[in-house]
């Protein structure tokens, strides 16, 4: 009798937490929602990258805080391991490939350590992740896979980048619709070759089937004449406009409607500024579960 033996996995980004109970205002969960889903079905190993700076830059308190933690760690969520990878950084400039090098030589010794063998990488945004990710793939022989974000869009506008870094690469996630659309016309425009049969949707949100359910308790409340509006997304990034939908629903002249907005991030308070004038009907909920939602 074969046993069905889990896949082994390994995930390098610097969109997880890299310490217990950083706060959502510094770092999105959304990837941990997505993996504790699959936890069962593969063996992940996460390495969250963190980015510290030469003492010269301790004058920051951006720098001061993130070398307080520029030492390798491993910290435990949704039963998810994540392991701490330290890489030295220079504000705004991308990670040399010293430091590209050492971070994936620490991942490296970390697998040794407990005895894991990937059979394939998966990167979170293409710098530094991918870089380190290379590394790992070419070392173990194994195939890697590079999920797109938001922060990726200037580098896949630029063909050397296309070329230099999504070489070799033998998948391609993309965690919208509107970065795939705009990967294809780079590639297009560059006149790169690339197989759409490796490109694939990583999309945050409900199913389909999870809508359908409740689909007649949803056909009533808009029935309803006291309307209200739900938006959930971080509130960490600009991208995601919040800012536009706070200032769409301003204009929405009607007092018995109400927009809920639930996620935390960075932004809370300068969008509770621009909500000011319907402080009553824009009602921000923090962050809640899956289920609450």
């Amino acid at each position: 009798m074969i046993e069905n033996r889990k896949k082994k996995i390994i995930i390098i980004s610097s969109l997880f937490p890299a310490y217990q109970g950083q706060s959502r205002k510094e770092v999105t969960y959304a990837l941990i929602d997505i993996y504790k889903e699959i936890k069962d079905e593969f063996e992940i190993n996460i390495f969250s990258i963190w980015r510290y700076y030469p003492k010269i830059f301790d004058f920051t308190k951006k720098a001061r805080n993130a070398n307080r933690l520029s030492y390798t760690d491993k910290i435990t969520i949704e039963e998810l391991n994540i392991f701490r990878i330290p890489i030295k950084a220079f504000p705004k400039r991308i990670e040399s490939k010293i430091s590209i090098v050492q971070a994936a030589n620490i991942i490296d010794k970390i697998l040794c350590k407990i005895d894991f063998i990937p059979e394939k990488v998966i990167c979170h945004t293409i710098i530094p992740s991918l870089l380190i990710g290379k590394n790992i793939a070419k070392k173990y022989s194994i195939p890697i896979i590079i999920c797109f974000h938001n922060s990726d869009y200037n580098k896949i506008r630029n063909k050397k980048y296309l070329n230099l870094y999504l070489s070799n690469c033998n998948g391609f996630v993309f965690r919208s619709f509107k970065i795939k659309e705009y990967f294809v016309h780079c590639m297009n425009k560059s006149k790169l070759l690339f197989d759409d049969k490796k490109m694939f949707l990583l999309l945050s949100g409900f199913k389909y089937d999870e809508i359908k359910e409740n689909r007649d308790k949803l056909c009533n409340k808009a029935k309803k004449k006291n309307l209200e509006f739900i938006t959930v997304s971080n509130l960490n990034s600009k991208n995601k406009n919040i800012d536009v939908i706070i200032k769409a629903f301003l204009k929405f002249n009607k007092h018995d409607t109400r927009l809920k907005i639930i996620g935390d991030g960075k932004y809370l308070e300068k969008y509770k500024k621009i909500a000011k004038p319907r402080e009553n009907h824009i009602l921000f909920l923090g962050e809640l579960s899956r289920k609450e939602v």
